[in-house]
C-alpha cells in the first residue's frame, strides 16, 4: 500500500479571506511533485484518499478544495464523481485547447462545478473557454507584476466583450 501525502495551500482572494485549499499530491515527506509519477495518477490517489476511503478528509471537510485536473482526467469526465459543493476543477497548465476539452468544460460548468485554469497564459485558444470559467489564477512569481496587472485588464476586456457585463 502506498502513503499519499498531500500539500495543502491556502487560496486567498483580495480581503485575504480563504476562498479554499489547493490540495498538491506528494508522493513523500521533501514536499513537492514527483516526477515518475503519471499526472493522472498522482490525481486518482489524491482523490481516493481525500474524497472516496474515509469520507471526505477532516481536513478539507470545511473548505472548498482546488483540484489539479489533467487533460486525460478531464476528457474523461472524473469530476463528475466528486461533490460539486466541495470542489474547484483547476484545468492544469499543460491541458490543450482542444474541442474536446471545451465539451468537457462546458458540460462540468453545467453540472454545477466551478471552474479554475491553473497558472494561465493566455493565448486566443483559450478565449472560446472563458463564459465557462469562473477563476483564473496567474502565476504572478512567474510572470511578474507588470505582466500579471496587464494580463488581469486584458482578461477583464475579453470577458466584458464575450459576457457583455459592464466594466468595473
Amino acid at each position: 500500500m502506498y502513503t499519499t501525502y498531500v500539500a495543502r495551500q491556502p487560496i486567498l482572494n483580495s480581503k485575504r479571506h480563504t476562498l479554499g485549499y489547493e490540495l498538491l499530491f506528494r508522493d513523500g515527506e521533501q514536499n513537492s511533485f514527483p516526477q515518475h509519477v503519471d499526472a493522472d495518477r498522482a490525481t486518482y490517489r489524491l482523490i481516493v484518499e481525500n474524497f472516496l476511503s474515509i469520507g471526505i478528509n477532516p481536513a478539507i471537510d470545511n473548505s472548498r478544495c482546488f483540484i489539479n485536473f489533467p487533460y486525460n482526467s478531464l476528457i474523461r469526465r472524473l469530476p463528475l464523481t466528486l461533490p460539486k459543493q466541495k470542489i474547484v476543477i483547476e484545468v492544469l497548465e499543460t491541458c490543450r485547447p482542444t474541442d474536446e476539452l471545451l465539451e468537457a468544460i462546458i458540460e462540468l460548468n453545467n453540472e454545477g462545478y466551478l471552474i479554475a485554469l491553473d497558472d494561465f497564459v493566455y493565448s486566443p485558444e483559450w478565449e472560446r473557454f472563458l463564459p465557462y470559467v469562473q477563476i483564473i489564477k496567474l502565476d504572478i512569481m512567474a510572470m511578474g507584476i507588470d505582466a500579471a496587472c496587464a494580463m488581469v485588464k486584458r482578461l477583464c476586456f475579453l470577458i466584458h466583450v464575450q459576457l457583455k457585463t459592464p466594466l468595473t
